[in-house]
C-alpha cells in the first residue's frame, strides 16, 4: 500500500493532511475499471455519511474526510499535458472586486502588479479605447491563458465577454468558442483564440468588438497557474458537480486530479481546473465544457459572500502576481458593494453558437445576433428566466405617454394603467411619427431601472431602450404605444 497526499503548502501542512486522512491509501494505478466503479459505489456510501464531500483540501479543519482517490497527492506534480485550458475567468474579477473593497486595499505595489500585462509588460490600460463612467453599466472581456514555463507566446483559451450593471445587480456573460473562425488584420482567417498570440489584450479586445459589434471597456487577463492557487488560497470552491468526471487529459497536474465524483464537492485547485477543462466526459465537447464553466462562477459568486476578510486579502495578494487589468483599485472597491449583493439567480449565461467545420467554429450568424441584442438590451438570454428589476417608487417616476398607431385612445389606455400603478404620468398625446410603431417601446434617458419599473405595469414584449436622442421628452421615461398594444395581455398584479 501506497502513502496518498498532496504537495498542499508547508510541510506542516502536509503533516496535518496526514493526521486527517491517514497515512495509507489504495494506489490508483493498481485498480482496474470494473474496481472504480465498485469504488464508485463505496464513495457514495460513504458520502451518505457526512454532510458534505471533500477534494484536496483536508489542511482545513472545516472539512470531513473524503474518499482517498479524490484527495490530492503529495508526489511532485508529472509533465503537464498539452491540452489547452479553459477556465472561468469571471470568478477572478468577483474575488478581485470583493476582496478589495472588504479590506480596503490601496496598496502601489498591488496597482502596478494588476496594470502590468503578464505578456511583455505593457500597461494594459492602453488596450481600452471605449471608456465608461464609473458606476454606469459596463462591458468586460475576461481572458484566459495556459502559460507554462518558458513560454513567449500563447493563446487565450478562455475569451468571456461580461456585461454588468452595478445598478441593477446583474451581469450577463457570453462565452466565446477558442475556435471561433474571425480574421486578423495581417494574419488572415485565424481562431479567435490567436489575437492574444498575436497582440496581447490590445487585438484580442479590438477583435471581440469586431466580432460582437460591443464595446469593450475593461480587460482582465489570467494564466492559469495564477488560477489554481487563487482557488486554493480561498481554501476551496463549494460546487455541486452534475456527473461524475474522469478525464486524464483534462489533469492539469497529470495524473493526481483526474477524477471528480458527482454531487457536493469542495475542489482544490487542481481539481477545479480538471472540472473546467474536461471536454472528452462531454458528446459536444467544448459546449458543455462552457456550461460548467458558467456553473463554478455561481458557485463562487455565492461562496464570497461568507468569506472572511483575512481570507480574502490573502486571496487578493495570491491573484495580483497573475492578474492583468485596466481596472484601478478604486474603480474596483467601487464596484466591491455591489457585487457582493450578487446573487447567482442575477447571473444570465450562454455560448455563442456555431458549426464545427475543421479547423474552426463557422459562426452561426442568426444566432449570435439573438444573443448580442439581448446582451445589449439587459433580457435574460434563457426565455424561461426572469429578469431581476430593481424596484422604484413609481411616484417618483416621470412618464410621458404616446400614440404611435391610427387606433383612438391607446396612449390613454397606458396613461389610466399607469396612474393606477402610481407613476408620474404627465404629457399624453400622439407621436410625430405615427402609424411607424409596429411594436411598443419604453425609452429612457438615464436610468432603465425606472423603464423596467414601467414594462412590468404594461404587456409583456414592450421593448425598452436608452434613448439616442431621437425622441423628444422632458420625461424621465417615454412610452410608446405600437400596432401590438393589447389590453387583454395588460398585467393586472400589484394594480391599485
Amino acid at each position: 500500500m501506497s502513502k496518498r497526499s498532496r504537495q498542499y503548502g508547508s510541510s506542516r501542512s502536509r503533516e496535518q493532511f496526514e493526521n486527517v486522512i491517514g497515512a495509507s491509501g489504495a494506489p490508483r494505478a493498481s485498480r482496474k475499471k470494473n474496481e472504480l466503479q465498485v469504488g464508485g459505489s463505496r464513495v457514495r456510501r460513504e458520502a451518505a455519511q457526512s454532510s458534505l464531500r471533500t477534494t484536496g483540501l483536508a489542511t482545513s479543519s472545516a472539512l470531513e474526510t473524503a474518499p482517498a482517490r479524490l484527495m490530492a497527492e503529495r508526489d511532485r506534480r508529472q509533465k503537464r499535458t498539452r491540452h489547452r485550458l479553459l477556465a472561468v475567468l469571471l470568478s477572478v474579477f468577483f474575488l478581485v472586486a470583493v476582496i478589495a473593497g472588504g479590506v480596503g486595499i490601496y496598496y502601489v505595489v498591488l496597482q502596478g502588479r494588476f496594470h502590468k500585462s503578464k505578456t511583455g509588460g505593457a500597461d494594459v490600460r492602453q488596450a481600452i479605447t471605449n471608456k465608461v463612467d464609473p458606476g454606469n453599466p459596463f462591458n468586460i472581456l475576461l481572458l484566459g491563458c495556459d502559460k507554462r514555463a518558458g513560454d513567449k507566446v500563447y493563446r487565450s483559451d478562455v475569451m468571456i465577454l461580461a456585461h454588468v450593471n452595478p445598478q441593477s445587480k446583474q451581469i450577463w456573460m457570453i462565452s466565446i468558442p477558442r475556435d471561433y473562425k474571425v480574421t486578423l488584420p495581417g494574419h488572415g482567417n485565424q481562431k479567435i483564440n490567436a489575437a492574444y498570440a498575436y497582440g496581447q489584450e490590445s487585438l484580442a479586445v479590438k477583435t471581440v468588438e469586431d466580432l460582437t459589434g460591443q464595446e469593450v471597456n475593461h480587460v482582465m487577463t489570467i494564466d492559469f497557474v495564477g488560477f489554481e492557487n487563487v482557488v486554493n488560497a480561498m481554501n476551496g470552491i463549494n460546487i455541486d458537480v452534475p456527473q461524475r468526471i474522469d478525464d486524464p487529459l483534462a489533469d492539469y497536474t497529470g495524473g493526481k486530479a483526474t477524477v471528480i465524483d458527482a454531487g457536493p464537492q469542495i475542489l482544490d485547485g487542481a481539481h477545479a481546473l480538471t472540472l473546467m477543462r474536461s471536454r472528452e466526459t462531454y458528446p459536444d465537447q467544448d459546449f458543455t465544457r462552457m456550461k460548467m464553466q458558467q456553473l463554478f462562477f455561481k458557485a463562487l459568486v455565492d461562496q464570497l459572500a461568507s468569506t472572511s476578510k483575512s481570507q480574502l486579502l490573502k486571496v487578493v495578494d495570491e491573484a495580483s502576481h497573475y492578474v492583468s487589468t485596466d481596472l484601478s483599485l478604486t474603480e474596483i472597491q467601487n464596484l466591491a458593494q455591489v457585487f457582493k449583493g450578487v446573487k447567482s439567480e442575477s447571473l444570465y449565461t450562454t455560448t455563442l453558437p456555431g458549426n464545427w467545420v475543421s479547423p474552426f467554429v463557422i459562426p452561426d450568424e442568426a444566432g449570435k445576433a439573438t444573443i448580442l441584442n439581448k446582451f445589449a438590451a439587459e433580457e435574460p438570454f434563457d426565455s424561461t428566466q426572469q429578469a431581476k428589476v430593481t424596484k422604484i417608487d413609481p411616484s417618483t417616476i416621470t412618464v410621458t405617454v404616446q400614440n404611435g398607431t391610427q387606433r383612438t385612445g391607446v396612449a390613454k389606455q397606458a396613461a389610466q394603467i399607469l396612474l393606477a400603478h402610481g407613476f408620474n404620468v404627465g404629457e399624453v398625446g400622439n407621436a410625430p411619427n405615427q402609424s411607424v410603431y409596429q411594436q411598443s417601446f419604453i425609452y429612457y434617458k438615464t436610468t432603465k431601472a425606472a423603464a423596467d419599473n414601467v414594462a412590468q405595469s404594461l404587456p409583456p414584449g414592450t421593448k425598452v431602450v436608452q434613448n439616442n436622442g431621437l425622441q423628444n421628452f422632458s420625461s424621465e421615461v417615454l412610452v410608446i404605444i405600437g400596432q401590438d398594444w393589447d389590453l387583454s395581455k395588460v398585467p393586472v398584479t400589484g394594480a391599485n
